[in-house]
């Protein structure tokens, strides 16, 4: 990896942001991953959207949707976010719209659309230890998927219907999010619909396991030191703020880039993670552009941002698959049951109405034949009989009540 630029001329954070942002919470429990991607996601608040990268036929902006993965109570997910939001209020807060933890669709728009009176930008930071909790039922909620989508794209336009206050208008979006769950919980609060959707492919999910530090007495470890690191922080994030405009490529990133570009076809990795591989051509850099503010003022994007944010995202991919597989396998089990179970609950029911009342689960005719070739359709029933009729496909429990 080439070597990264010094820290320009007023930042504190000599090694850059990352280096004194991993030093000062290097004594904290948590995964240092969830540490950096902390850091990142408030390095990209700072900037906001304000600060881009033109692509000519569309704008990226340094935002991302990440989730920290981890076992409850183990990894301290909500600790190393919490530390996070600290250095950022206590840096920036005054400037920033911060979403509070309990926030709700409808709270979210009408407090977009209220930044948008008032700043004529829609941005806000979500920091919420819970992704379950942010989402909630998307089974009964189906536009707040779609909605959390249009933000985390920051749509020049957009606009919402509220039951209170009718259309709000909240143009400019600028949304960016760190969240946390167990594996189980990102499960459950995505639904099968939203794990083969686009929505997905726009998350960034970190999973760890914990990370074997053991310190009894975190106080005793919050030396000068480490208190100097994060006041350096809080300091350097102010200039990060202060940034404004189009992030430029320098020749050695742009030939770097292009190499890169041209060997990342989606379609070269499995399946399961197109969406994820498609994205990273666009999150490698957003990622540049938070590196390069990181150091210092120039907003270049170097081939040594660019390197490193390859390294980042490289890093975390190792455990990528691994969390798809979880998702899968447990969303086909959980799918199969739900069917089972519609089917027994109304012993005999027609293939129209399963269709049309189990959508919201993102059943469709395929998961739906695949599933009733699982518990036994056709000649070789096991619980369910299938019948042609006149009126459509009908299908039969006939397994035990």
């Amino acid at each position: 990896m080439t070597v990264l630029n010094p820290a320009g001329e007023g930042r504190r954070c000599k090694g850059g942001f990352l280096e004194s942002y991993l030093f000062w919470t290097n004594p904290q429990e948590s995964p240092e991953d969830y540490h950096l991607w902390n850091a990142i996601s408030i390095l990209g608040t700072a900037l906001g959207r304000k600060c881009f990268n033109n692509r000519g036929f569309f704008t990226l902006y340094p935002n991302f949707f990440i989730v920290l993965v981890g076992d409850s109570q183990l990894t301290h997910k909500s600790t190393s976010i919490s530390m996070g939001k600290k250095v950022l209020m206590e840096s920036i807060g005054d400037d920033i719209h911060l979403a509070s933890d309990n926030i709700t669709k409808s709270g979210l728009v009408e407090a977009l659309a209220e930044r948008y009176r008032e700043k004529d930008i829609s941005d806000v930071h979500i920091s919420n230890s819970e992704f379950i909790e942010l989402l909630g039922d998307t089974t009964r909620d189906k536009e707040f998927v779609p909605f959390l989508t249009r933000l985390h794209d920051c749509d020049d336009f957009a606009s919402n219907k509220t039951r209170i206050h009718g259309t709000e208008t909240f143009n400019k979006c600028f949304g960016n999010m760190v969240s946390g769950s167990t594996e189980s919980w990102f499960r459950d609060s995505l639904g099968a619909q939203h794990i083969s959707g686009g929505f997905f492919s726009r998350l960034l999910p970190i999973p760890r396991e914990p990370s074997g530090k053991s310190n009894p007495h975190p106080q005793k470890t919050f030396t000068q030191d480490i208190q100097d690191a994060r006041e350096d922080c809080i300091h350097d994030l102010q200039k990060v703020h202060d940034l404004d405009g189009n992030f430029e490529w320098t020749p050695e990133a742009e030939d770097l880039y292009d190499s890169w570009y041209r060997d990342s076809a989606p379609t070269n990795k499995p399946r399961d993670l197109w969406g994820y591989y498609g994205k990273k051509r666009d999150t490698v850099i957003k990622l540049a552009m938070v590196i390069s503010a990181s150091f210092n003022d120039d907003m270049d994007i170097k081939a040594s941002d660019l390197e490193y944010a390859m390294a980042i995202l490289s890093g975390n991919e190792r455990y990528l698959s691994k969390i798809i597989r979880y998702l899968e396998t447990t969303q086909e089990g959980a799918v199969t049951e739900k069917v089972r179970s519609y089917i027994k609950k109304n012993n005999k029911i027609s293939r129209r109405k399963i269709l049309q009342n189990l959508s919201h689960s993102g059943i469709s005719g395929d998961i739906l034949d695949g599933v009733i070739k699982t518990i036994g359709g056709g000649s070789g029933s096991r619980e369910v009989r299938e019948t042609s009729t006149n009126k459509g496909i009908i299908y039969e429990w006939t397994g035990e009540n």
